[in-house]
């Protein structure tokens, strides 16, 4: 005769509370790095030439 096997869910271990105050301090801090990379992104440095002319100042060479 067959055997049948009793499948049982998975069992979660218990996270203690300090850990997921870290986990939650630690996904703010990543969505704040995020917004200050984008911001980074957008900005433009300009420089004044020799005759008073406003450039771009390419920091990065682009692609």
């Amino acid at each position: 005769m067959g055997y049948v096997a009793h499948q049982s869910e998975p069992v979660k271990p218990q996270t203690p509370p300090e850990a997921l105050k870290l986990r939650k301090s630690y996904q703010g801090a990543r969505k704040w790095v995020e917004a200050t990379e984008v911001e980074l992104q957008r900005s433009r440095i300009m420089m004044v030439d020799e005759k008073g002319n406003m450039r771009p100042l390419n920091l990065y060479p682009e692609h």
